[in-house]
């Protein structure tokens, strides 16, 4: 396990556009436009009302072992803009495997930053953690997710986990991809 993976340590990762970092308490205010958005977050949770609901919700996240899970802010280079935020969680280090999740603002959609951070946010698990299996849970109606994890090899293991995530009061259906560690050192990482 690499040494960035203790609670105090700041984790970052680079594409050739973005910086994605760990979570702390100072990107509140930043975070805020993705956290406060019904409809972005519709696939994830709940949105927050306030800055201080958010404010909370970002504590308890930054504070999360890093070993279990880590969600990223991931900023463009050259601004310095937040445009989203990317994750992994339930992350079984005995059988090496976690799950993945991430959200961009629309403003910066359908220019390849999803797949850029997707991408390294899966060179640090495979390469940094050590896992063997990354899992993500899509909705059906979410096709953009569908695509970035498409593209990126992960492989459609299951149509239908019925009422697998309670969201917005209701359980959703899920689709289930995974991308195996072999898969993604043969398919080009």
């Amino acid at each position: 396990m690499d040494e960035r993976m203790t609670p105090n340590n700041t984790v970052t990762l680079e594409t050739d556009e973005l910086i994605l970092r760990s979570l702390s308490i100072d990107d509140t205010e930043d975070l805020f436009p993705i956290l406060s958005d019904r409809s972005l977050l519709r696939y994830l949770f709940s949105a927050s009302e306030t800055i201080e609901e958010a404010r909370k919700l970002v504590k308890t996240i930054s504070g999360y072992d890093r070993k279990w899970a880590t969600w990223f802010v991931a900023r463009l280079k050259k601004s310095g803009a937040v445009c989203g935020s990317f994750m992994y969680f339930s992350a079984d280090i005995v059988n090496k495997h976690g799950s993945i999740a991430y959200v961009l603002l629309p403003e910066f959609g359908r220019r390849g930053l999803a797949n850029q951070a997707v991408q390294a946010l899966i060179r640090h698990m495979f390469l940094d953690l050590g896992f063997n299996r990354i899992e993500a849970e899509v909705e059906k109606e979410n096709v953009r997710s569908k695509a970035v994890v498409a593209k990126l090899g992960f492989t459609r293991e299951a149509d239908c986990l019925r009422q697998r995530v309670f969201l917005a009061g209701e359980y959703r259906d899920v689709e289930m991809h995974s991308l195996i560690r072999e898969d993604w050192d043969r398919y080009g990482n």
